[in-house]
């Protein structure tokens, strides 16, 4: 839902035209107008393919600043915790 508007109409052509292809490409971050949210966060030990196949995450974003929004953008970042006898793990962003 969107400003309480449920738009569950739309999936089928949105995902037929628009999402079949999505836009891969890089973002400058000083065009981000809201606050980064965490939409899902996935334990790699302990998921199973079901956790991927469908699921619901409630999210807020806060607009830093007033100005026309014309789409969203995501990314994901893993990270690679280390041993308990190691000082530190590792992290990658996309």
């Amino acid at each position: 839902k969107v400003y309480g508007k449920d738009f569950t109409a739309m999936l089928p052509l949105a995902f037929k035209s628009h999402m079949r292809d999505p836009i891969v490409d890089l973002v400058n971050p000083q065009q981000q107008v809201t606050e980064s949210a965490v939409i899902k966060e996935i334990d790699l030990n302990k998921a199973n393919p079901q956790d991927f196949k469908e699921w619901v995450s409630d999210f807020k974003l806060e607009a830093m600043i007033a100005a026309p929004i014309h789409g969203m953008f995501s990314w994901f970042d893993v990270e690679f915790p280390s041993p308990r006898d190691c000082s530190k793990g590792a992290s990658k962003g996309t």
